[in-house]
């Protein structure tokens, strides 16, 4: 999972993480905080715990971040 809008947040960081096999990018917009799992928003909620739940990955996502 990876925030945009956070200052120390390198987006194109995140982006070349994502070339690496095995691997998913969920993006949040608008997010200005580090933490956004289990902070209701259902977009990033639904990725992580089907993943938890079943290990399977989610599809690469952009969410909007919750008010």
């Amino acid at each position: 999972m990876h925030t945009v809008g956070r200052h120390r947040s390198a987006d194109s960081r995140a982006v070349n993480l994502r070339t690496f096999g095995g691997s998913r990018l969920v993006t949040v917009k608008g997010a200005f905080r580090h933490a956004v799992f289990l902070k209701g928003d259902k977009c990033v909620d639904t990725a992580a715990r089907d993943y938890l739940l079943s290990g399977e990955l989610p599809a690469d996502r952009t969410c909007r971040a919750s008010p």
